[in-house]
């Protein structure tokens, strides 16, 4: 019933489009580029941003190219509450906002053009397909549904906008990085139809010993203008990375740095884990009139990781490092695992008068059907009571690691699974113009969503279906043209299983911030903000079954101020800072160790204080256009292994750049990232699993427009 439903959504969204454009008979003189530029994100309408009752950070390209990102941790970084959580071996991209993190098993939180479809195995982000960086703080869930109560992250992808352009981009870095990027767009068939080719390809060595990476994508997209109120978009998006599994450095007695952070801890006979993504996504946006517009959708997204990996074990009754402080115990494993997501999706918005009361409304419906299909085989060592000899335990010195020293050892079944998961949702919004000064915005949304998992090695779990509503309301003081202040809850929920496949009970969550919005002088942004946050249905540890339970909670609260300027003398400031308490509430085990968690415990790689600040200026050396600048980025102190005292110490990096123009056209650009050469850990899930971030390096690049 729910795919029929999806399906004809789409269908009838589809034929409303279609059949404006057939009607419309005059092509000549259409402004592509007025329509392309009223294009809208899905669950987000059409508001300022000072009558947004939350806090929202855009970034776009131009701060993203400022600071020389490649990649979509480096973008985050750029938000100060967002922070870095264990990537599973550099596969992925993993973060919390506001203090809560996704699946530490699989990657969530991100939306895709407004498509919930950031799930899956598609390796890190890169940022060469990305316009802007959305981050959307707060109590979504009355729209997005199922998520993370600190927010989402929405990556905006560079499509056409019936303009010509190209720009073909080249990288040579420290450690032997290779990469080179293509962009060019342009319209066709009389200006009708316009396309959009986007790609990169990178090899690239690292700071870490051994470890090699390739990486490759494209993503073109095609736009129609089929008539003066309705635009088609397709995009295609297809990466392929081969990336070493890589578990990062280990702490001796909880110290970090004993070990030095180039030592790379697996086997390089191990060869690259391979990501590899296929996604179409395909969009009509119709405007009725200028007050009234449907956006509707459709998005399959394909994604793969496979691949072999040597890790340190975790286990204390294994691991030989805790007795000896140098013989580090391994695991083995190879991973097969495969996801499809299909979304669909329809909207409309609009806006109308009652009894003299503005309306602006949002009435949406989706769907989306997310199947896993995980096949892990694993080598665990014997119990260290047994006397096992170092080659049973796959050891390897942590202070002079001999690759190859062993045979690889047998690999047995783990794993071997398939989850399906299937939701679907209709949600409303409307945000009422009480007076010139006063709106209030009400919504909720109702969410059907089911979990089954067919289990290859023993009996299936017992599927899981559950039904909720999420509310949201918010308010918004317009003090003046310029400043706002505004209030906003939310309630809403995560669908939550374990490892093994077994569904439980949801999170259950509620969030409030309050704040005030600035827009000063037409150049000046700032948003301040205080939030609280709670979360019920916490998967913990049970010691009578040895498996888990969602009888877990916690709390985050925490104050935002977000600035981004352009100032007098061609000076731009990016600034972002968190202060964020983010902790459980209640006592039970962990789920991973059965470790006590008691009240007070802090989420794992959750700092209380971020500062991220950007600064550049544009300016000239003789008739050569110039700019220069930098940034830092300071992480305090945070948990580096839930219900333990092991910390990762705080840091604080600095960058800077250069660039000038000496031809039109040509533009020479030269970074230094990590300037002061400081030592540092940016996540770590255990204090044998922690990632180290890189030394002082240089990146020299130069790009053609055309």
């Amino acid at each position: 019933m729910a795919d029929t439903l999806a399906v004809s959504l789409l269908s009838a969204a589809t034929l409303i489009a279609g059949s404006v454009a057939a009607q419309a008979q005059d092509f000549g003189g259409v402004d592509e580029t007025i329509f392309v530029e009223g294009r809208r994100q899905a669950y987000q309408g059409l508001f300022d941003t000072n009558e947004v009752p939350g806090a929202i950070q855009d970034i776009d390209i131009g701060i993203i190219r400022e600071v020389g990102a490649v990649n979509l941790n480096d973008v985050l970084d750029l938000s100060a509450s967002v922070s870095r959580q264990n990537n599973f071996g550099g596969l992925w991209n993993s973060f919390a906002i506001r203090g809560f993190a996704g699946d530490e098993n699989l990657p969530s939180g991100i939306l895709v053009n407004g498509f919930n479809a950031g799930r899956g195995f598609s390796g890190p982000q890169d940022v060469s397909g990305i316009e802007r960086v959305e981050v959307l703080k707060g109590p979504k869930a009355a729209l997005f549904g199922r998520g993370e109560p600190g927010g989402a992250i929405n990556i905006v992808t560079k499509r056409p906008t019936f303009e010509r352009y190209g720009e073909m981009r080249f990288t040579y870095g420290r450690f032997d990085q290779f990469r080179l990027e293509g962009d060019y767009e342009t319209p066709i068939l009389d200006d009708s139809v316009a396309i959009r080719l986007v790609g990169f390809f990178e090899d690239a060595q690292s700071f870490r010993d051994t470890i090699e990476t390739t990486r490759y994508g494209f993503s073109p997209s095609i736009s129609w203008q089929a008539g003066e109120d309705t635009l088609l978009t397709y995009e295609l998006e297809y990466t392929d990375q081969e990336i070493p599994f890589d578990r990062g450095v280990v702490a001796i007695d909880g110290q970090l740095g004993v070990v030095p952070i180039e030592t790379f801890l697996g086997e390089p006979g191990d060869g690259p884990m391979d990501a590899e993504v296929l996604g179409h996504q395909l969009e009509v946006q119709h405007n009725f009139s200028s007050s009234w517009s449907l956006l509707a959708g459709v998005t399959f997204r394909e994604t793969s990781l496979t691949g072999f990996s040597s890790e340190a074990e975790l286990s204390g009754s294994r691991q030989l490092l805790r007795q000896d402080g140098m013989t580090l115990t391994r695991q083995r494993r190879f991973r097969d695992y495969d996801a499809e997501y299909f979304v669909i999706r329809a909207e409309l918005a609009g806006e109308f008068e009652t009894f003299g009361l503005r309306h602006r409304l949002i009435i949406g419906a989706d769907y989306d059907r997310f199947e896993t299909d995980f096949e892990q085989l694993r080598f665990r060592a014997p119990s260290l009571a047994t006397e096992p000899s170092l080659e049973q335990l796959y050891a390897i010195d942590v202070f002079n690691p001999v690759y190859a020293q062993f045979p690889p050892p047998p690999l047995g079944p783990n794993t071997d699974r398939v989850e399906v998961q299937k939701a679907w949702g209709i949600y409303v919004q409307d945000q009422i113009d009480l007076s010139n000064k006063w709106q209030i915005r009400i919504g909720g949304r109702f969410d059907d969503f089911t979990q089954s998992v067919t289990n290859r090695l023993g009996a299936d779990p017992e599927p899981r279906s559950d039904t909720r509503f999420s509310p949201q309301a918010g308010i918004v003081y317009l003090l003046n043209e310029a400043i706002s202040l505004y209030a906003t809850y939310g309630q809403g929920f995560r669908q939550v299983s374990d490892f093994a496949g077994n569904a439980f009970a949801p999170n259950k969550t509620q969030s409030a911030e309050i704040g005030a919005k600035a827009n000063l002088f037409g150049n000046i942004g700032a948003t301040l903000s205080a939030f609280w946050i709670s979360q019920d249905n916490i998967l913990v540890g049970d010691p009578e079954t040895f498996g888990s339970v969602p009888a877990g909670e916690g709390e985050s609260l925490g104050i935002e101020l977000d600035v981004n300027a352009a100032l007098p003398g061609n000076i731009y400031l990016w600034l972002s800072y968190a202060y964020t308490d983010a902790e459980f509430t209640n006592a039970n085990p962990d789920v991973n160790f059965f470790r006590d968690i008691t009240p007070g415990t802090p989420f794992i790689n959750v700092p209380k204080n971020q500062l991220s600040v950007n600064v550049s200026k544009d300016t000239s050396f003789g008739e050569v256009p110039a700019a220069f600048g930098g940034g830092l980025l300071h992480v305090g102190e945070r948990s580096g292994e839930l219900a333990t005292d092991f910390v990762l110490p705080r840091y604080t990096t600095v960058r800077a750049f250069v660039q000038v123009e000496p031809v039109e056209g040509l533009t020479l650009r030269l970074d230094l990232d990590n300037l002061l050469n400081k030592e540092f850990y940016t996540n770590s899930f255990a204090d044998l699993w922690v990632e180290p971030g890189a030394p002082r390096r240089f990146r020299f690049s130069a790009a053609v427009t055309f």
